[in-house]
């Protein structure tokens, strides 16, 4: 845990955990306007206190990077 990241950085309206585990790199599998987002706040993921599974629907279209936004960040 980084304090100054998880506490100022970004808005902190959950844990650390259901943060990371929505990190991927959006893809589009053409299901909605929101497909293939991700993000803190995605959309198509909107329960910020869901225990979410890489399985989960509202990951369909996203690319999961095993919880490093570092990855997704980087991408182009």
């Amino acid at each position: 845990m980084t304090p100054y990241i998880e506490g100022v950085i970004h808005p902190t309206r959950t844990s650390c955990r259901n943060c990371h585990v929505r990190a991927g790199y959006p893809g589009n599998s053409g299901k909605g306007p929101a497909d293939g987002t991700t993000g803190y706040s995605n959309p198509n993921c909107p329960d910020l206190l869901a225990v979410l599974r890489k399985g989960d629907d509202c990951f369909k279209g996203v690319t999961l990077s095993d919880f490093a936004w570092i990855i997704p960040d980087r991408a182009h």
